[in-house]
């Protein structure tokens, strides 16, 4: 007897097949049944691993399948990123161009970084920055001409700290001019693209007397375009012995980006821009007038074809005028030069030349946005300027805002002087109520005086008074002049002339001991530089400058009568113990106080 186990076993494992094959012998019924039941399992056998092999072959084939799918759509995945990577740099590029080429934008200091920001990205490059011609130097860095940068792309914001000197390494050749043919090479100038061939058969017919058009020695047309500057490609940094480097030597490609504009931030501009609309409101007057008489010869014309019962003249035809043809405004303009820098130093990597023509269109596209805006600012300024209404209107509100503060402290005064004894502390005290008028007049007018930073363009006596208002008032040189400048500007003064400038001068007691001042601080430099606009020049300048200066001059005077009366105490005192036999053990007013040092 078989046990249990055994009985399964044996079932398992082959009484299906043994079932199948003795059935399938029943039915053939074959003379040699062992041999029969002998090929029949082989055969089985032969089937069943024909059928695992073919199932492993088509897992396998599944499984190949799937990974070159996998792989396909890895690919596809990655072309697709690429490909919106590609579009994403267009799109910024595209949308900054158009932002620099709407006639509407108004440029920003921000646009330079959006510039730097968005050349990087679309040319690949490591790092991107901005550099400004300085013809005449930075104050302890570089004499003139040399390169300072001014931004500076993520990461590279350390370059903002350096210079340029002049001539040194290829840069320069982005701003030179004229370019001669050995500066190609010397500076590795970046040629245009030669234009494409025209079709000979295209070519119209040379008038008679006149040459064809010169050919290349490959039959096409004659030279590549000319620009004003040729912006600088270098290829592989270490193939050019004359590279600068600001950091240490890397392999690299280089390009430097050519950005010229002409400012119109001056004097003369401003001057062009103010006859320029006083002229076209002289024009538009007299043309207001002709129209004026036509119009009454028009009512003439109706009466006396109403008397006579006649035809009147058509109203529309008779006042018809040609439309004046419309005059463009001519600043005169000075030239900035700037460069855009890129490179791929550290990576190895080559900067598509096709990009280059992409950075020479948008610079330009920058520089005429620069320009156009900076035409808006100084024709507002211009308007501003000889509005005959604003200044009538700013004129009355000094003068009643005057009329106030000399109300207001009339009697404080008289209560003052009279208390004072000698002629020299009477003195002192005209000079404080005349300089506490100026403040009230100068606070009430708060809104106003600030209005000035609106001014794109401002003399050097307005720029002069701006500063030596906030050194009278403790702020330092390092912050009114521009940086590493020695010259004033009014892009920084327009900042300085702040609320809290104002404020400065508010708390400030201008009768307290100064000491560790800087030499521009003292008031001896105040009086001498600061005090140019009297208040005939400053009324004549603008209405709202004339509080400023009064201030700052009655600063200076309140201030110099209090030393003056000081000093006539201390030599006093001093002759007083003197006369007795006594030491006069005072300190020295010269340690006391630096404005009384010479």
């Amino acid at each position: 007897m078989v046990d249990h186990a055994t009985a399964k076993y044996l079932s398992d494992n082959v009484g299906t097949v043994l079932a199948k094959a003795l059935a399938d012998m029943a039915v053939q019924q074959p003379a040699d049944g062992v041999d029969f039941l002998a090929k029949w399992l082989k055969q089985y056998a032969e089937r069943e691993e024909d059928k695992l092999k073919q199932e492993a072959e088509k897992k396998k084939l599944e499984e190949d399948r799937a990974k070159a799918k996998a792989a396909l759509d890895a690919k596809e995945a990655e072309a697709k990123a690429r490909l919106a990577a590609a579009d994403a740099k267009t799109a910024k590029y595209q949308g900054l161009l158009d932002k620099f080429s709407n006639p509407d934008t108004v440029f920003e200091d921000a646009c330079w970084g959006e510039l730097v920001s968005v050349a990087q990205e679309v040319t690949g490059a490591s790092a991107a920055y901005l550099g400004l011609l300085e013809e005449d130097g930075l104050q302890g860095e570089a004499p003139g001409p040399c390169i300072a940068y001014t931004a500076a792309s993520a990461g590279s914001e350390w370059m903002v700290d350096r210079v340029l000197p002049d001539q040194t390494g290829v840069t320069w050749g982005a701003l030179k001019q004229p370019v001669e043919e050995e500066d190609f090479v010397k500076y590795s100038l970046w040629r245009p693209p030669m234009p494409p061939k025209p079709d000979p058969a295209d070519a119209p017919e040379p008038a008679e007397g006149e040459e064809p058009p010169a050919e290349d020695a490959e039959g096409g047309a004659s030279t590549a375009p000319a620009l004003p500057y040729y912006p600088v490609n270098v290829t592989c940094v270490t193939d050019v012995d004359s590279m600068h480097y600001f950091d240490l030597t890397r392999l690299g490609a280089y390009l430097a980006v050519p950005l010229v504009y002409p400012t119109y931030y001056t004097a003369d501009s401003l001057a062009d821009a103010k006859a320029f609309e006083v002229e076209k409101k002289t024009a538009d007057a007299e043309r207001e007038e002709a129209r004026q008489k036509k119009v009454e010869e028009l009512e003439a014309l109706k009466a006396q074809a109403e008397a006579d019962g006649t035809e009147p003249p058509d109203e529309e035809a008779f006042l018809a005028e040609e439309p004046a043809p419309e005059k463009p405004m001519v600043l005169r303009g000075k030239d900035v030069k700037m460069v855009l820098c890129l490179d791929t130093l550290g990576t190895n990597a080559a900067i598509d030349e096709a990009k280059i023509t992409e950075m020479l269109e948008l610079c330009k596209a920058c520089a005429l946005c620069k320009s156009q805006s900076e035409t808006k600012a100084v024709d507002t300024q211009a308007l501003v300027e000889i509005d005959p209404d604003m200044r009538s209107a700013a004129e009355e509100a000094v003068a009643s805002y005057r009329k106030e503060a000399d109300e207001a402290l009339v009697a404080e005064q008289q209560e003052e002087e009279a208390a004072a004894e000698e002629e020299e502390a009477k003195e002192l005290v005209k000079e404080k109520y005349a300089y506490l008028r100026a403040k009230i007049v100068m606070q009430s007018m708060r809104k106003e005086i600030l209005e000035l930073t609106s001014w794109v363009v401002a003399p050097p006596e307005l720029m002069a008074l701006v500063a030596n208002f906030a050194l009278m008032y403790g702020y330092t040189k390092e912050q009114v002049y521009p940086k590493k400048k020695a010259v004033l500007s009014w892009e920084k003064l327009s900042t300085v002339l702040s609320a809290a400038l104002l404020d400065a001068c508010e708390s400030c007691d201008v009768t307290l001991e100064r000491r560790g001042l800087a030499p521009e601080q003292k008031l001896s430099s105040i009086r001498d530089q600061g005090l140019a606009l009297d208040e005939e020049k400053a009324q004549a300048l603008w209405p709202t400058v004339a509080p400023l200066a009064a201030v700052l001059r009655q600063a200076v005077s309140f201030r110099a009568a209090h030393l003056k009366l000081r000093k006539a105490e201390f030599e006093k005192e001093k002759a007083a113990k003197e006369a007795d036999g006594e030491e006069f053990k005072a300190q020295p007013l010269e340690e006391v106080d630096d404005d009384f040092v010479e």
